[in-house]
């Protein structure tokens, strides 16, 4: 099955299920493509030692996920650091959804 994981918070647990679902997926042999759009454009920045993004990012990254990022969301939240995935339009965003055979919101 094709997965499309739209992640739209920066609340690092919300976060950090969006990416335990996405890798346990990929696991399970879906193909998932993860969406960031608002304020997740910061993933790289939130998280603690509760809620470790960055291991669950390298993790999906390891088991052949595909991470985007709606280009529009790092203007507008003002984020200043180099965004280290693919930026994508929103014509491209509704062609990501119009792939999936799912779509899961966080």
């Amino acid at each position: 099955m094709q997965l499309g994981v739209i992640v739209k918070t920066n609340d690092p647990e919300q976060v950090w299920n969006a990416l335990k679902f996405s890798v346990t997926a990929l696991k399970k042999g879906h193909v998932t493509r993860l969406l960031l759009m608002g304020a997740a454009v910061e993933i790289t920045t939130i998280g603690n030692a509760r809620y470790d993004i960055s291991d669950e990012l390298t993790a999906f990254s390891a088991a052949g996920g595909a991470l985007f990022i709606c280009e529009t969301g790092p203007r507008i939240h003002r984020f200043n650091h180099q965004v280290p995935y693919p930026l994508i339009s929103m014509p491209d965003s509704v062609d990501l959804i119009e792939w999936a055979d799912k779509v899961v919101t966080f």
